[in-house]
């Protein structure tokens, strides 16, 4: 049988070898989480350089409705009379912008 010194140091590297299983198992979380973290991060500053590209978007396009020229209307014309909704009008509109 072992030497009593010898059986409490067998002990001592069982407990050690186990303490040490459940710090690698700790280092890799702590790694899964930190890179999870940084994922987070690089998919949030996707989103604020998409959100920008959208917002100059809309910005260009209220501008293109401002620019647009307004066919006439008499003064009693309503929205879906045929003076401001003429379909062939509006389409060679439409036309011109794109061909600008």
């Amino acid at each position: 049988a072992p030497a009593p010194a010898v059986a409490a140091l067998q002990t001592q590297l069982m407990q050690l070898q186990a303490q040490n299983q459940q710090l690698q198992r700790e280092k890799l979380e702590l790694q899964m989480v930190q890179q999870g973290g940084e994922h987070l991060a690089a998919a949030k500053r996707h989103s604020a350089e998409l959100q920008a590209q959208v917002d100059e978007l809309l910005r260009e396009n209220a501008q293109l409705r401002l620019d647009r020229p307004r066919p006439f209307a008499s003064p009693g014309a309503g929205l879906g009379s045929p003076e401001t909704q003429d379909p062939t009008l509006a389409r060679a509109e439409d036309l011109g912008e794109l061909r600008r």
